[in-house]
């Protein structure tokens, strides 16, 4: 039972006792402290989406359908989401958004913020709730940073009804209360989250290039048949596999094509091992940084996703760590996906639905063999390799036969160069995004002062960036200015790098 004591003058239209708990009437009283205004006071409309939208006008081409499955991050998958027809958007449905609007989850995973992207135009599912916002009231990246703010986010988990599942109605969303800071401030934490989405996009080119480079491994794509079934002549068939998709025409049409340019994954490696199976028993950030199969990406260790073990589990962990270089790979799940070990991940521990190699040879850098193992033709093979009737599989020996493109050392190093860039551009991304959001809970808390940003954002208007590297200096995921709390950004120059090279590469298209 949860009890708490308040005054009387508290009392609102909720009897509930969590609806006074301390910790949420301090997050709104720390928003009341400032300039603020009702969400609907800076939106032109506030809305839910559409309700039962029937799957026989969904199609490939016409207006993008937004559900919650299409939030991809801070923003929405808008190539990949459902089309519904131009009429039904323009003449029936009320919804309409455009590039900058926001849509919020409502049900599920309530609160959720997404932002559509520039030069769209979408219609929501009933599941979201669609904010149209005003511009000329408020800057819509900064009202993005807000809405992500922890501030915000306990306002919004206060007034959430729960009977059965949570859900978000369209009052509590225009009853918020949002701080209206002045618009140089709003100006200096919005653009924060249009450079996360520059370089976000500058990512997204560079993932564009490293695909095109899938051209020039000599292989031909080979054509994939509708057949059911398959044939192979007996010099195909092996003892260990008789099902017919490992036979399949497309599997045997690649493997025809493999010569002595390519040699097998095992005569590179000097070993594969499996990681540790241990109990997810987890702690804070403080214990052994733990590296799970769903934190690998293709090419990438999501840092967001790593989890920490008890100091304790050391001796049972034993020897499942990685060193920079090592190459890792799921082997369970979704098969093959493959990434490389940097500087900043030696010595984290890893798990058994993980293998990890240590290339035995110089004549390939593993930036290189990650690449190519996410490549059309590496992860064609995982999907010949695996096998498994609930989980799909595959093991060191299989793993092993792999063939591998023995690419010229040019080559491999345009290849690093490139995923160097684009996983600098991924991961700074994401910090800009985070900072944002600490800006302003710094903001609402004190720690920062809102003449230190609007001076910032002067100098930043004459050219001048010393302001706005001392404030990003100092922030860290826990605040402003916390001693011993790890920075957000390691290194500021590089960050204006990047933000000059997606500016130039933005700017030529």
């Amino acid at each position: 039972m949860f009890v708490e004591r308040i005054s009387a003058s508290l009392i609102g239209s909720r009897i509930d006792a969590s609806f006074y708990d301390p910790i949420y009437l301090e997050a709104e009283n720390s928003i009341k402290k400032h300039n603020h205004a009702q969400l609907s006071k800076v939106t032109n409309f506030i809305k839910k989406g559409v309700f039962d939208m029937p799957s026989h006008l969904y199609g490939d081409a016409g207006i993008p359908f937004l559900r919650i499955s299409d939030f991809d991050g801070l923003t929405v998958d808008i190539e990949n989401a459902i089309k519904i027809p131009l009429w039904k958007h323009e003449e029936e449905y009320k919804t309409k958004l455009i590039g900058g609007d926001i849509v919020i989850s409502k049900v599920g995973t309530t609160g959720e913020i997404a932002k559509v992207p520039a030069g769209c135009e979408v219609n929501v599912s009933q599941n979201l709730i669609a904010v149209s916002i005003n511009h000329e009231k408020i800057d819509g990246d900064y009202l993005v940073a807000i809405l992500k703010s922890k501030q915000l986010n306990k306002a919004i988990e206060r007034h959430v009804t729960t009977i059965v599942q949570g859900k978000l109605t369209l009052d509590i969303i225009r009853e918020l209360e949002i701080p209206l800071f002045v618009p140089l401030t709003q100006k200096y934490i919005g653009n924060k989250v249009r450079q996360a989405e520059q370089l976000r996009a500058w990512a997204k080119r560079l993932e564009v290039k490293l695909a095109f480079f899938e051209n020039q491994i000599p292989t031909s794509k080979p054509v994939i048949g509708e057949a059911k079934h398959s044939k192979a002549t007996l010099e195909f068939l092996t003892e260990n596999r008789l099902d017919a998709r490992y036979y399949a025409k497309k599997h045997l049409d690649l493997y025809a094509q493999f010569n002595n340019e390519f040699e097998s994954f095992g005569s590179i490696c000097s070993g594969f091992k499996y990681g540790a199976s241990i109990a997810a028993n987890y702690v804070n950030s403080e214990g052994l940084p733990f590296i799970r199969g769903n934190a690998l990406s293709p090419n990438r260790i999501n840092q967001d996703d790593i989890v920490y073990l008890s100091k304790s589990l050391k001796d049972e962990l034993k020897t499942a760590y990685v060193e920079e270089g090592d190459i890792l790979i799921t082997r369970s799940g979704t098969v093959g996906v493959t990434t490389y070990v940097a500087a900043e991940h030696a010595k984290y521990w890893y798990g058994s639905f993980i293998i990890k190699c240590k290339l035995a040879t110089k004549s390939y850098l593993p930036a290189y063999v990650s690449w190519y193992l996410n490549s059309w033709v590496g992860q064609q093979q995982f999907r010949r390799l695996e096998n498994g009737a609930v989980q799909l599989n595959i093991n060191t020996e299989e793993l092993s036969s792999i063939a591998i493109w023995k690419a010229p050392q040019e080559f491999q190093t345009e290849i690093d160069k490139l995923l160097i860039e684009q996983i600098s551009a991924v991961n700074l991304s994401k910090s800009l995004t985070s900072a944002a959001k600490t800006l302003v809970e710094s903001l609402i808390e004190g720690q920062l002062t809102e003449q230190q940003l609007i001076q910032a954002q002067q100098a930043l208007d004459d050219c001048d960036n010393s302001l706005d590297q001392a404030i990003l200096s100092k922030l860290s995921s826990e605040g402003y200015a916390v001693d011993g709390a790890t920075p957000l950004f390691s290194d500021i120059d590089e960050l204006y790098r990047l933000l000059e090279s997606a500016a130039q590469a933005e700017a030529e298209e």
